[in-house]
């Protein structure tokens, strides 16, 4: 008779038959009639194909683990969000606060980056890099999006908690000029100006009389970043 494999499956023919297998990580779901039904390898596991068993991972180390449809114990590295414990577990989701985050392949060993009050790595995340806005659980790691006169500092957490307004960032602090986006704030340099006076005029922490010439320096932002 006629059988058609499954999508996953190999058609191995032999002589004047023919046989369907199931592919690498997969798993034959109904080996009575062998690779119709291939499903996925499961989590945490390994699948060679054909009609074997699935096998459990035990290569995987904290932070790493066997994704759906392993073929082998080759672990892969834990993705952004989530926390991996090794071995056969699979990967289950962060509960980070906000103002921190899972990166990939996070293993909670950096502890002066973690969040003091949990030692669970899984709740604790790292601390969120300046130029960008974590909005804590399983989610990722943004970048800033923040207009001209704006910066997200890190492990920022706005007063109004929304992913609109995190990304927006925190206002420019006095004297030192945002340009925006991921960019860290900068220092706005001391200026002098040379001012030549016919009567008294006075800047910022100086007169100057009638005839004389002198430097004065201030350390003021532009309006805009004020």
């Amino acid at each position: 008779g006629t059988v058609t494999c499954h999508a996953s499956a190999t058609c191995v023919t032999q002589d004047d038959d023919f046989s369907c297998t199931c592919n690498a990580g997969f798993l034959d779901a109904n080996p009575a009639s062998a690779g119709t039904d291939c499903q996925g390898c499961p989590p945490g596991m390994f699948c060679h194909g054909n009609d074997a068993l699935p096998q459990p991972c035990t290569t995987p180390h904290v932070g790493e683990w066997c994704p759906a449809g392993s073929s082998s114990d080759n672990p892969s590295v834990c993705p952004e969000g989530m926390f991996c414990s090794g071995g056969s577990s699979p990967a289950f989701p962060c509960t980070v606060p906000e103002g921190f985050y899972c990166p990939s392949g996070w293993d909670g060993t950096k502890i002066e980056t973690r969040r003091s009050e949990s030692t669970f790595p899984w709740e604790s995340g790292m601390e969120c890099d300046p130029g960008h806005y974590c909005a804590g659980g399983s989610a990722p790691r943004l970048p800033c999006t923040a207009a001209e006169g704006y910066y997200c500092p890190g492990n920022f957490v706005p007063m109004a908690s929304s992913w609109e307004e995190g990304l927006a960032g925190r206002r420019c602090p006095p004297a030192m000029h945002c340009a925006g986006r991921t960019s860290a704030p900068e220092e706005i340099p001391a200026r002098c100006d040379l001012v030549h006076a016919c009567g008294n005029i006075t800047g910022p922490g100086k007169t100057c009389s009638a005839r004389q010439s002198t430097f004065w320096s201030y350390n003021k932002p532009p309006a805009s970043f004020a």
